[in-house]
């Protein structure tokens, strides 16, 4: 979230074919990291490019305020678009698992967009060290939480190795 609402118009940079972000990470290693922008990212960037962003003085990307503001936004957002779907979430306490049900809309948070990126680009093939770059991480272990395989995946992975004929 601190890196995203940070984000100015001096991070984006302009290549012949793409453009990408390049900023010092706000947590952990703290080095430059560059992310390219697919499509989507960089519509969403070009819609605010045309709007005057400016906190104490500073020109922004983004139009973010504080976390908890786009959090509860992003549930309205999310409850209006239908994500409705009744979620299992699991607390622990005491080394024993509780399980509670609560819309889909209400277990999504702004935080979950990293963790998304980086199941999706996993399974999109990216090589998992790269990946280790991109979110900062110092230890491949903090990157490895990542990549646990999505059950549908697994699947139709071993679906589609069994079915081959020899």
């Amino acid at each position: 979230f601190s890196d995203i609402r940070k984000l100015n118009p001096n991070h984006i940079i302009e290549l012949e074919d793409y453009r990408m972000i390049k900023f010092t990470q706000t947590k952990g290693s703290k080095h430059n990291t560059t992310v390219v922008l697919n499509e989507y990212a960089d519509a969403i960037i070009r819609k605010y490019e045309t709007k005057n962003i400016v906190r104490n003085g500073i020109k922004y990307a983004l139009n973010i305020q504080i976390n908890h503001k786009e959090n509860v936004w992003l549930e309205e957002m999310l409850k209006h678009c239908g994500f409705n779907k009744m979620v299992d979430i699991v607390d622990y306490k005491n080394g024993e698992a509780f399980t509670t049900q609560i819309p889909q809309h209400k277990a999504i948070n702004f935080h979950n967009a990293r963790h998304t990126y980086a199941v999706l680009s996993l399974e999109k093939g990216m090589d998992i060290t790269m990946l280790q770059k991109q979110l900062g991480h110092s230890d491949i272990q903090s990157t490895m939480v990542y990549a646990r395989i999505s059950d549908q995946r697994r699947h139709k992975e071993s679906f589609d190795i069994w079915k081959k004929k020899e």
